[in-house]
């Protein structure tokens, strides 16, 4: 060994071991107490930040390289095991602790290394991607284990942060929770079990059960507002001591009594007052607010501004936050004692206000307001539904207005027929004519009525369009299918030669596509099974039916299938003497258990059970893998023997 002196180096770190003073620079150095001298007991290599006894032959250095063994017995280096993991070496190891699992943590400047007794690292926790473990934050300049199991890290710009390791959960301290600074030094627990923390701008007290914190500065008589990164220690008496850039503060926690009084500083309401467009000028509502603590917007009230105070008398700067319940996922920081808020959605809201004092603690008292902002009466459920139901009142008096017309003149047509009909009995080439002038006639009837009912379908999608309320979409959109429901038929009757009838096959399937194109969901695939046959239904019977099968066909798109594929079947059975029998099935989902169709409420389910019973018949509900709808009904002949 060689005798130097230790002022050839850089010094930074310190501490004791088998009663020697060991002395840290790019050189590792102990001092020698008999020869009042420095022995250097490692050549140079990278700069030395912290030393742990490992056992008492062996030393951990903590460098710029990483780590290091030191056997004290021998005076000479060992290599350091880095794990099976092939860990990456730490950089700058600023601090070791001896954690409550056995093992030694270690932080450093790329993350925080575990290292079991016998000096191997066995985890490594970083935000990169060679890391065992994930963290937030990467420089970490300390760690500090509380007795709960809770880790404390000091980073170098991302404030403070707590972590809860059984549930793997991270809590961060920064300006917005009290901290005067986002870089972090050193950590040192007093007796009391609260911690102090060193920063860049000051030295900060906090209570790790309600995290309150006390900032001190300067101007309480700190040396200096700068710390040094590494440089803290508690002696066995208690008393802390921290390394500034302008000498060494210490002193004794105890001598610090709480003053809580900072902590109730009371946060006042100055003025309230907003801008109601209706009246075109700003109105002072302070006292209504003061008086019933709720701000209650109209709808055309653009903005309103809300003026507070912290009362902390003593001198330093007052900084506020607010966040609104609904609106806000954090606290908005804010230097200025008051906020303007505008372009509220409507609903309900909660307005929250807290003030930081000028000691740097958040107050406990904050100002909880309500907010209600109304919603405009063209926005609401019963103005959007009113108007769909005048709308459908309409409709409906224009197609009985022009059914009505239509009968009139079918029943002036039948009479001038049938004038003609007997006055023209002499020539059956007349006679001939003339039935084919009334096909004509009641087919063009039929034509018109289809254009009618296209046209009252093109109003409820042009209505449809600028309605922003599902529900009332819902209603158009399913009325709407109604009526081209009710189109086609007569289509079908003035496209057939005979005009008496509709072929109930060639209809169902076409009122199948129609249905799909409007309700199918993407992605799902529906397949078909008609057995129907060839069965001509007279109109009076095929528009109600045509309705029934409409609402059947559009509940099952709309509700019955989850997946990507299902089935509907169809078939028709003649019972004899004008009696017929609908089952229609689907593979979905099924009404929920023990549902009564008598008893719904849906206008679907309403519609099939009244227009069952107009046809003379009755409607049927049963879940067999599915749902399944059986239908009895009467054609018009059968229909008028009972009456």
């Amino acid at each position: 060994m060689s005798t130097n002196t230790v002022n050839d180096d850089f010094i930074f770190g310190l501490g004791v071991f088998n009663d020697s003073i060991c002395v840290g620079g790019q050189s590792f150095f102990e001092y020698s107490s008999s020869s009042h001298k420095f022995l250097k007991l490692t050549p140079p290599s990278s700069q030395i930040w912290s030393f742990f006894a490992l056992n008492k032959d062996t030393l951990l250095l903590g460098r710029d390289s990483g780590i290091e063994m030191f056997q004290w017995s021998e005076k000479k280096l060992l290599p350091l095991n880095i794990g099976n993991n092939g860990h990456s070496h730490p950089v700058v190891v600023y601090r070791f602790i001896h954690g409550s699992d056995g093992n030694i943590w270690a932080a450093a400047q790329n993350g925080v290394y575990v290292l079991n007794t016998k000096g191997a690292i066995i985890d490594y926790y970083g935000n990169t991607k060679e890391a065992d473990h994930q963290l937030p934050f990467s420089a970490v300049y300390d760690i500090h284990e509380d007795s709960t199991g809770i880790f404390w890290f000091c980073t170098g710009g991302q404030g403070l942060f707590r972590w809860n390791k059984n549930k793997n959960e991270f809590r961060q301290f920064t300006f917005a929770e009290g901290l005067p600074a986002s870089v972090t030094y050193r950590i040192e627990k007093d007796n009391s079990g609260n911690l102090w923390i060193s920063t860049d701008y000051g030295l900060t007290f906090l209570n790790p059960h309600n995290f309150s914190m006390i900032n001190y500065d300067m101007s309480d008589g700190l040396s200096q507002n700068e710390f040094n990164r590494e440089s803290s220690f508690k002696a066995a008496d208690g008393r802390l001591y921290f390394g500034s850039i302008n000498g060494v503060n210490a002193f004794y926690p105890h001598d610090f009594i709480e003053d809580t009084t900072y902590l109730n500083v009371p946060l006042q309401i100055i003025s309230f007052n907003k801008f109601s467009n209706s009246k075109n000028k700003l109105l002072d509502l302070t006292t209504e607010l003061t008086t019933n603590p709720t701000i209650n917007l109209n709808p055309d009230d653009r903005f309103f501004n809300l003026q507070f105070m912290l009362l902390d008398y003593k001198n330093g700067k007052k900084r506020y936050a607010y966040k609104i319940d609904g609106i806000d996922k954090d606290w908005n920081n804010i230097n200025e004692n008051s906020i303007r808020i505008s372009g509220l959605p409507y609903g309900e809201f909660t307005l929250h206000i807290k003030g930081r004092t000028a000691a740097g603690a958040w107050s406990r008292n904050e100002l909880v307001i309500p907010i209600l902002v109304y919603t405009p009466y063209y926005r609401k459920a019963w103005f959007i539904i009113s108007c769909i139901l005048l709308l459908i009142a309409i409709i409906y008096f224009i197609i009985y207005y022009r059914t009505r017309r239509l009968e009139i003149e079918k029943t002036r047509l039948e009479k001038v027929v049938s004038e003609r009909t007997f006055d023209l009995k002499l020539s059956l080439d007349k006679q001939q004519g003339l039935l084919k002038e009334k096909d004509t006639l009641l087919k063009e009837i039929h034509h018109r009525v289809k254009n009618n009912l296209q046209v009252i379908s093109n109003l409820l999608e042009m209505q449809n369009v600028g309605i922003d309320d599902a529900r009332a979409k819902s209603v158009i959109k399913e009325s709407q299918n109604r009526v081209r429901s009710i189109a086609l038929i007569h289509q079908k009757l003035y496209q057939n030669e005979d005009i008496s009838a509709i072929d109930l096959n060639d209809f169902s399937n076409e009122l199948f596509s129609q249905v799909m194109g409007l309700f199918r969901k993407p992605g799902l695939t529906i397949n078909k099974n008609f057995t129907i046959g060839k069965l001509l239904i007279d109109i009076d019977t095929a528009v109600p039916l045509g309705l029934i099968l409409n609402e059947l066909f559009t509940n099952t798109f709309k509700y019955a299938f989850a997946g990507d594929s299902g089935l509907i079947s169809l078939g028709f059975d003649e019972l004899g003497e004008g009696n017929y029998r609908l089952t229609y099935k689907d593979n979905g989902k099924g009404l929920p258990l023990g549902f009564d169709i008598y008893k719904a409420k849906s206008v679907g389910l309403w519609l099939i059970v009244s227009l069952s019973r107009q046809l003379g018949g009755e409607a049927y509900y049963e879940f067999e893998n599915g749902s399944k709808f059986t239908i009895t009904f009467k054609d018009t002949a059968a229909r008028k023997n009972i009456d």
